[in-house]
């Protein structure tokens, strides 16, 4: 994973960080982050949207580079491109992370077990969730949501056509080729050369 998505990941430690990073410098979504609001931020429970836009976002990410996906966070289209508009924080937000985590085995296929899910709460127990969703080793990779594969491009998810999970399953077939070097003595020919086995 790209280690100024993880820097960035890192740097969002708190409900005040998240704000002047997202909201002050009106950032728009790219390849590698992407903001949700949560269908009802007033509760903690994970609606069935929920659980459809982070399935598929799992599958996005996990298929291509990686990403960071950040939810209380309400976008707006504006010359193609989604771009924060305003946050929605999440009422009592670690129960929400806490059901995202849980989530987990039933939302991706197959599993890619470096997801790190994290809430930034303030001081009454409201904000938001971050997810670091790292490229998968595993490729491909399914939402269980819709049975769909999905991967990042022109910042948004979009579905993987048959030729490109054909694709990634012929990368991931490669062999992992080690090799080790033994030396066949210690003797240096005059041209100083070495036989290696």
């Amino acid at each position: 994973m790209d280690q100024q998505l993880v820097d960035l990941s890192m740097q969002l430690n708190s409900y005040a960080a998240v704000k002047s990073r997202f909201i002050t410098a009106r950032q728009s979504e790219t390849n590698y982050i992407e903001f949700k609001e949560k269908h009802d931020s007033r509760s903690p429970d994970l609606h069935q949207d929920d659980s459809k836009n982070f399935a598929k976002t799992l599958s996005a990410f996990s298929n291509s580079d990686g990403g960071l996906l950040v939810w209380g966070i309400r976008t707006r289209r504006i010359d193609g491109r989604d771009v924060v508009w305003t946050i929605k924080p999440i009422v009592r937000v670690e129960e929400f992370a806490e059901r995202l985590r849980d989530s987990l085995l039933n939302a991706l296929m197959p599993q890619n077990h470096l997801v790190q899910i994290e809430a930034i709460k303030n001081r009454v127990g409201n904000g938001f969730v971050k997810c670091l969703i790292p490229d998968g080793t595993l490729p491909p990779y399914r939402s269980m949501f819709d049975r769909e594969y999905w991967t990042r491009l022109d910042d948004r998810s979009v579905k993987l056509e048959h030729y490109h999970i054909r694709d990634l399953m012929q990368r991931h077939a490669l062999p992992d080729l080690r090799f080790m070097v033994i030396s066949q003595g210690r003797d240096v020919g005059a041209d100083g050369d070495i036989e290696l086995k």
